[in-house]
């Protein structure tokens, strides 16, 4: 199987991740269409859960 670079992905904001190895989280970008960014985690947003 081969990997997909996270450009090929199509899930991630342009330019992103950019945090190296450094701990980071994760969001929904609702300005860039619904696309993954990775944030700082001191931030604090909204969450999705699923429930039965």
């Amino acid at each position: 199987m081969t990997q997909m670079t996270k450009e090929e992905s199509g899930l991630w904001v342009e330019g992103r991740p950019n945090g190296g190895n450094i701990p980071h989280c994760l969001r929904l970008s609702v300005n860039a269409g619904y696309l993954l960014d990775d944030i700082d985690c001191d931030n604090r947003y909204l969450t999705i859960c699923e429930q039965d």
